[in-house]
């Protein structure tokens, strides 16, 4: 078909000459980021740092709204060994759509701390 194969990729490999591994065909994607080259993704954890260096708000909601648009579940990490103080001042400057799901995150982390 012409596709370049990437990481995640599914396919048929098949025994080729000198009985060396020759891919003979790449499955249907069900999503595709290019850069990084990335295939049939089902989650993409964004890490950034609540204190240094600063979160940018344009960069990292354009990448959770890509991430959203291909149906790959966007999870957002702020590493902090404290995360659960450090995690409030660092949410009112976020998007809505980020700050949806940190909270989710939050609960997350919190029930894990807890349970």
């Amino acid at each position: 078909r012409g596709i370049s194969p990437v990481a995640g990729d599914r396919g048929l490999v098949v025994t080729g000459e000198n009985a060396e591994p020759v891919i003979s065909e790449i499955h249907e994607r069900k999503n595709f980021l290019v850069r990084p080259p990335l295939a049939n993704l089902d989650k993409i954890v964004f890490v950034n740092s609540v204190a240094e260096p600063a979160v940018n708000r344009f960069i990292l909601d354009k990448l959770v709204a890509i991430a959203d648009s291909k149906g790959i579940e966007p999870v957002v990490v702020f590493k902090q060994i404290l995360i659960t103080r450090a995690i409030s001042p660092v949410s009112t400057a976020v998007s809505a759509l980020t700050y949806a799901r940190l909270i989710t995150l939050r609960a997350r982390v919190r029930m894990r701390c807890e349970g």
